[in-house]
C-alpha cells in the first residue's frame, strides 16, 4: 500500500538544474577575445518559452519509491512592448510508477524510469520531462525568434537559450578572466559548445546593475544555433538588458527577464495551490514524514 514518505524532500531544493556535461576543449568562434558592446538591432516577434516543476510528494510502498510532481510549460508572444499568452500545458506525473495514480480529482500519469528509482533519479526524471515538453512546445511555434529559459534542447533556427545559474564552467582560466571585465550591456565573443552530441554557439552577457556587485552578478550565458549565431548574438545585446527585471519587483533580478517572470506567475496559477493538492493527496494516501 502506498503512503506518503515526505511532502517536500530536501533534495528537491539542493539539486542544480540540468545543464549537461562540460566540454573538453575550448574553441572561440569570434576574435579577438575582448568585450563586445551593444549594436543597434530591431526586435522581431519574440516567443518566450518556460516551464515550472513542483514536487508534491514522495511515496513508498515499503519497497519502491514514486515521486508525484506537477509540470507546467507555456509561451508568451512579445511584440512592440505587448505581451500575449500562448499555449499552456499542465501535466501531473507519478515518476517511477508504471500505473496511473488517481487521487480524487487528481490524476498522475506514470513516468517509468530505467534503473534504480532513488530520490535523485526521480527528480531528474521530472526535470527531463519538463525539458522535453518545453522543446516540444517551442518546435510548434511559428515565425519570429524563440527565447528559452535554459539551455537549447531543440533544433530550431533563430532561437536563443539563456542560463541564469552557472553550475558548469566552460572557459579556460585565461578566457574566464574576461567575465570580470564585462560591463553592463557587454558580452564575450561566442565560443563553440558541445553537449549531448549537438553543437551550439554560446557567450556570456552582463545585464544592467546598480551599485557595487560581485563578479557573477547579472551574468547570463546565452546559446544559439551555430547557423546565424551572429544575428542572435547582436539581438541578445539589445534584448536581454532591456527586458531585465528590477530587484524591487523580483528577488531574482536582473536575470529573471520580465516576460519570463510574468509567464512563471501564470504557470504557477495554472498548477493550482500546493496546499489544496497536499490535502487531496493526504486524504487518499495519508502518512508523511
Amino acid at each position: 500500500m502506498w503512503r506518503v514518505l515526505a511532502w517536500d524532500p530536501a533534495y528537491a531544493l539542493e539539486s542544480p538544474p540540468l545543464e549537461g556535461e562540460v566540454q573538453a576543449a575550448f574553441r572561440p568562434l569570434e576574435e579577438p577575445w575582448a568585450p563586445i558592446g551593444e549594436k543597434a538591432a530591431s526586435w522581431p516577434l519574440l516567443h518566450f518559452v518556460d516551464g515550472r516543476e513542483r514536487v508534491e510528494a514522495l511515496l513508498s510502498d515499503g519497497q519502491r519509491l514514486v515521486l508525484l510532481g506537477s509540470l507546467a510549460v507555456g509561451a508568451v508572444a512579445w511584440r512592440e512592448g505587448r505581451m500575449r499568452l500562448g499555449e499552456v500545458w499542465v501535466r501531473r506525473y507519478a515518476v517511477g510508477a508504471e500505473e496511473t495514480f488517481r487521487l480524487g480529482a487528481l490524476s498522475y500519469e506514470p513516468l517509468p524510469l530505467e534503473g534504480p528509482a532513488d530520490p535523485q533519479a526521480l527528480l531528474k526524471g521530472l526535470q527531463e520531462e519538463r525539458a522535453r515538453l518545453e522543446a516540444e512546445l517551442a518546435r510548434g511555434l511559428q515565425g519570429g525568434v524563440v527565447v528559452v529559459d535554459g539551455p537549447l534542447r531543440m533544433a530550431r533556427p533563430r532561437s536563443l537559450g539563456y542560463i541564469k545559474a552557472h553550475w558548469a564552467r566552460y572557459l579556460p582560466e585565461k578566457e574566464q578572466g574576461l567575465l570580470r571585465e564585462l560591463k553592463p550591456g557587454e558580452r564575450t565573443p561566442a565560443f563553440l559548445l558541445r553537449r549531448g552530441g549537438r553543437e551550439v554557439a554560446s557567450w556570456y552577457l552582463r545585464l544592467p546593475l546598480s551599485g557595487a556587485y560581485p563578479p557573477g552578478a547579472g551574468l547570463l550565458r546565452v546559446e544559439a544555433p551555430l547557423e546565424g549565431f551572429q544575428e542572435m548574438a547582436e539581438l541578445s545585446l539589445s534584448l536581454f538588458p532591456a527586458l531585465a527585471s528590477h530587484p524591487a519587483k523580483d528577488p531574482r533580478a536582473p536575470q529573471n527577464l520580465l516576460p519570463t517572470g510574468g509567464l512563471e506567475r501564470e504557470l504557477g496559477r495554472r498548477m493550482g495551490s500546493r496546499e489544496v493538492v497536499g490535502r487531496q493527496i493526504a486524504r487518499f494516501l495519508g502518512g508523511g514524514a
